[in-house]
């Protein structure tokens, strides 16, 4: 992997994945991040949520989908510097994290990295700053539609293909004034004779949004899977077939993606577990006390 110093003795791994560039933070780099993010949260109670995101779209005839095109990438070294200006003027920082500093720490070759746990709170406050959600949001409660973003992502949902349309045109519109973009490959119409998912989630359903069935079954394989690598490794000393097998902060993620989007299947799938754990009696291995702690 190529390594890139951005000063103050930390670095980024950098690697791609598909067609994303990821920045892979230090972990004296990510400790700072995380830091700097604490003061900000003080201040700015940014939501990041799947489920809200989604359930805005349940029993819709149509659901439209746009994709941001290097979303964190596309904004500007005015732009980042801008927020971050106003992040300063209103958190109480320590004296230290002056605000050249904090664009040292929480940018890479002037852009927001990803990977690094500051840039979605940074795009997202600068994208707010562009006007383009108030202006879509306006334009759909205009045209009875519904809309709503997460990060990158983008969904318009109403009665009619031919609205969608036009809320599309006026997205782009207002996207390249901004100096974004749409991957036009990711762009999706979806009608209600077919499954529309958003985000993971399933929003045909009248009264919420579901995990659908295909990631449900995948789940319940991939925790089995788990905890009877758990089972072997333990029992049988068997750790060669599992180097590879899927880690506890894995697990412990989905699972924590489970609870905020589908609170029964969260409660299925911890009685599953908890009944496998009893299966393979591993009731005494560290990860699995860790586990069981929190599902709590």
């Amino acid at each position: 992997m190529e390594r890139l110093y951005i000063g103050f003795n930390m670095f980024y791994e950098i690697y791609r994945n598909g067609k994303r560039t990821i920045y892979a933070p230090s972990k004296e780099l990510k400790d700072l991040q995380r830091n700097i993010l604490g003061f900000i949260r003080t201040k700015y109670k940014v939501k990041f949520s799947i489920k809200e995101t989604a359930k805005v779209h349940c029993s819709q005839k149509w659901v439209l989908k746009l994709d941001i095109r290097k979303f964190y990438e596309s904004f500007t070294k005015e732009q980042i510097k801008g927020i971050i200006a106003e992040i300063h003027k209103n958190v109480d920082f320590p004296q230290a994290y002056a605000p050249g500093a904090l664009y040292t720490v929480m940018t890479a070759d002037d852009k927001l990295p990803t990977g690094a746990s500051t840039s979605a709170y940074l795009a997202n406050l600068a994208f707010e700053k562009t006007g383009i959600d108030k202006k879509l949001k306006a334009f759909a409660k205009e045209n009875n539609l519904k809309y709503s973003r997460y990060m990158d992502d983008m969904f318009f949902s109403g009665d009619k293909k031919s609205d969608l349309k036009k809320a599309e045109k006026l997205a782009i519109k207002l996207l390249r004034e901004n100096g974004f973009n749409i991957n036009h490959e990711k762009t999706q119409y979806t009608s209600d004779n077919k499954r529309q998912e958003i985000l993971g989630l399933v929003v045909n359903n009248k009264e919420d949004c579901r995990i659908s069935g295909d990631k449900k079954h995948d789940y319940r394989a991939m925790f089995f899977n788990y905890l009877k690598a758990v089972y072997l490794e333990e029992r049988l000393g068997i750790n060669s077939l599992f180097k590879k097998r899927v880690g506890l902060k894995e697990v412990m993620g989905h699972l924590a993606y489970i609870k905020s989007t589908d609170e029964k299947f969260y409660e299925t799938m911890k009685k599953f577990i908890k009944s496998k754990i009893r299966k393979f009696a591993i009731y005494n291995n560290d990860e699995i006390k860790k586990l069981k702690k929190v599902m709590k």
